[in-house]
C-alpha cells in the first residue's frame, strides 16, 4: 500500500517543483518580476537555482520505474556536484566566478545564489546520491542529508511567515527566497520517498500502532508551533502584550495542544492495548486448549495403536488356536467316531472289548488336547495375576527335585552365576519358565556325554537378563529359526516332545512384555536369553 502512495506523491511533488522552477526561469527569461517572485517585494529565485530544481525533479521523474534509475540519480548528483563547486570556489576564494551569472550577467544583481542554497544543494546531492546505495546505515544517512535540508528550507519557510527580516538576511550574500525554500522542501521529501520502508521512515509508514500515531501526531506537531508562533508575534506586534509574555503564550499553548494531543492518542493506545490484551488472553488460551487436544489426540493414537496391535497379535492367536482345534481335535474325534462304528459293527465281544480299550485311549488323547488348550488360553488371557518376590536359586533348587530322577540318570550337573538374585514376577510363571528350560536342556542331552547346565542372571538396562546354555544336541536355527516358538514343532527324531515347551514359554514371558532369544549350532549347544 504505501509504496504506491509514495510513488504517486513522489510524481507530483516533482511536477510542483518543476512548475516553480519553470515559471521562476520564465520569468528571468521574459524578465517579469511576478514570475521571478512569489510577491512584489520578495526575493527572486536565482536563474541557477531554477535550472538544479528542474534538473533534479525532472532526473527524479524520468528515473520513476527505469532500470538506469540507479545511474540517472547519481548522475543528477554528479552534475550538481561539479556546478555547485564552481559556485562554493568563488564564495570562499572570491575567484569572480560566477556560474550562476552564466545566461543573464546584467539582471542578477541582488540576486546570487545564496549560501543557504548552496549548502541545500550539497544536503540534498548527498542524500541523493548515498539514496542509490544499499545497506541500512546508508540509506539513513541520506534520509539524515533531506532532514537538515528540509529544517534549513523551514527556518526561511517561519521566517518569511514571521516576517522575520533579521534572519532573512543572514544569507551573508542574499537572502534564500521563499519559493526555493519550498522547493528544498520538497525535494528533500522526495528524496525521503525513495525508501519509505527504511531508515527513518520506516517508523512513520509502518502498519503497526506506533506508526499509526507517528503519521497522525506528527503533522500536527510540525503545524502547530507555526500556528501559535504566527498568532502570539501577531498579537505581540499590535501592541496587545511584550515579546515576554508572547513567548510565554506561544510554550504554554503549543505545551498545552501537544499534551491534549498526547493524551487524545494515550486513549487510543489504550483502547488498542486493552483489546491486543484481550486477543492474547485468547490466542494463550486457544494455544493452551489446542496443546491439550493435541495431547488427548496423541494419547489416543497411541491407545488406537496399542489397540490395533493388540487385536492383529489376537487375531493371529485366534488363526493359530483355530489350526490347533482343526488338526489337533479331528485326529482323535475322528477316530472315536470311527470306534464307536466298529464297537456298533463287530459281532464279536472280544473286538468290542478291543475297540473300547482304543475308545478309551482315543478320549484321553482328545482330553489331554483341551487340557493344553485350556492351559495355553489362560496363559495368554491371564494377566492379572499377582507378583511375587521370587529367588532364583529357590525356584531351580525346586525344578531340580522335580527332575531328581532324570538328572541322577543322566549325571547332569547345574552351574548357578547368579547377578541378580531374584525380582518380582508371577512365581508359577517363572516356575513353568525354569523348568521348560531346564527340561528341555536334559531332554535334548547328548547320549554320550553328561548334561551340563549354565544359568546366569544381571540387570541389564533395568532389565533382568537370564541365560540358560547347555552342551546338548542344540537346533538348526538355518532351518528352524521361523517354527522355533511355534506349537507342536520339533525338530529332532527319537526324543519324546510334544513341541509345547517352548511354545508356552514364550507366552508366559511376552504376557508381561519380556523377550526369548536363542543362539544355537548343532552339536554344540543352546543358549536361551530370556529378559523380564
Amino acid at each position: 500500500m504505501f509504496p504506491k502512495i509514495f510513488q504517486t506523491l513522489s510524481k507530483y511533488l516533482c511536477f510542483g517543483v518543476i512548475l516553480i522552477a519553470g515559471i521562476a526561469l520564465c520569468g528571468w527569461v521574459l524578465d517579469l518580476s511576478v514570475f521571478k517572485s512569489v510577491l512584489k517585494g520578495y526575493i527572486s529565485m536565482n536563474p541557477l537555482t531554477a535550472a538544479l530544481f528542474i534538473l533534479f525533479a525532472g532526473g527524479m521523474l524520468s528515473s520513476h520505474k527505469n532500470r538506469y534509475s540507479t545511474a540517472i540519480k547519481t548522475a543528477i548528483a554528479i552534475i550538481t556536484f561539479g556546478i555547485l563547486s564552481l559556485k562554493i570556489s568563488d564564495l570562499v576564494f572570491f575567484t569572480n566566478f560566477k556560474p550562476d551569472a552564466f545566461l543573464f550577467t546584467s539582471n542578477l544583481k541582488g540576486n546570487q545564489m545564496a549560501v543557504a542554497t548552496v549548502v541545500n544543494f550539497v544536503l540534498i546531492a548527498v542524500a541523493l546520491y548515498f539514496s542509490t546505495k544499499r545497506g541500512l546505515r546508508v540509506i539513513a544517512l541520506s534520509q539524515l542529508m533531506s532532514l537538515l535540508a528540509l529544517s534549513v528550507s523551514s527556518i526561511y519557510i517561519c521566517a518569511y511567515l514571521f516576517n522575520l527580516n533579521s534572519i532573512i538576511g543572514v544569507s551573508v550574500i542574499t537572502p534564500m527566497a521563499i519559493h526555493t525554500a519550498v522547493c528544498f522542501i520538497l525535494l528533500g521529501a522526495l528524496v525521503l520517498f525513495i525508501h519509505p520502508r527504511q531508515g527513518f521512515m520506516k517508523t512513520i509508514t509502518s502498519e503497526s500502532v506506533g506508526g499509526i500515531v507517528t503519521r497522525k501526531t506528527l503533522p500536527l506537531i510540525i503545524l502547530i508551533p507555526f500556528v501559535i508562533g504566527y498568532l502570539s508575534l501577531t498579537g505581540q506586534r499590535k501592541g496587545l502584550y511584550n515579546s515576554e509574555f508572547s513567548m510565554a503564550i506561544f510554550v504554554v499553548i503549543t505545551s498545552l495542544l501537544c499534551a491534549v494531543i498526547m493524551w487524545q492518542y494515550g486513549k487510543m493506545i489504550n483502547v488498542i492495548h486493552r483489546v491486543w490484551k484481550s486477543t492474547e488472553s485468547d490466542l494463550n488460551s486457544s494455544i493452551a486448549e489446542t496443546k491439550n487436544l493435541n495431547h488427548e489426540i496423541e494419547t489416543k493414537n497411541n491407545v488406537l495403536t496399542y489397540t490395533a496391535v493388540d487385536l492383529e497379535g489376537k487375531i493371529r492367536q485366534l488363526e493359530e488356536f483355530n489350526k490347533i482345534v482343526a488338526h489337533n481335535l479331528r485326529g482323535p474325534a475322528g477316530s472315536i467316531q470311527m470306534l464307536i462304528n466298529m464297537v456298533l459293527e463287530s459281532d464279536s465281544d472280544q473286538e468290542k472289548l478291543d475297540f473300547l480299550a482304543l475308545l478309551k485311549e482315543s478320549s484321553k488323547d482328545l482330553i489331554d488336547t483341551l487340557t493344553e488348550l485350556v492351559a495355553i488360553m489362560e496363559v495368554r488371557l491371564n494377566t492379572q495375576i499377582p507378583f511375587d518376590d521370587c529367588s532364583f536359586a529357590e525356584i531351580i533348587s525346586k525344578v531340580e527335585h522335580m527332575l531328581k530322577g532324570e538328572m541322577i540318570s543322566k549325571k547332569a550337573s547345574i552351574v548357578m552365576n547368579l547377578k541378580m538374585p531374584g525380582l518380582k514376577y508371577p512365581k508359577v510363571y517363572l516356575e513353568s519358565i525354569f523348568y521348560n528350560m531346564i527340561s528341555n536342556a536334559l531332554k535334548y542331552s547328548k547320549k554320550d556325554e553328561q548334561p551340563f547346565i549354565e544359568i546366569s542372571s544381571e540387570l541389564t538396562d533395568n532389565k533382568t537378563r537370564l541365560t540358560f546354555k547347555d552342551n546338548g544336541i542344540g537346533i538348526d536355527l538355518a532351518r528352524h529359526s521361523n517354527q522355533l516358538f511355534k506349537l507342536h514343532q520339533t525338530f529332532h527324531q527319537g526324543y519324546d516332545s510334544k513341541g509345547i515347551g517352548l511354545f508356552m514359554t514364550k507366552n508366559q514371558i511376552e504376557t508381561f512384555g519380556g523377550s526369548i532369544s536363542i543362539k544355537s549350532e548343532p552339536g554344540r549347544g543352546s543358549e536361551f536369553t530370556i529378559i523380564l
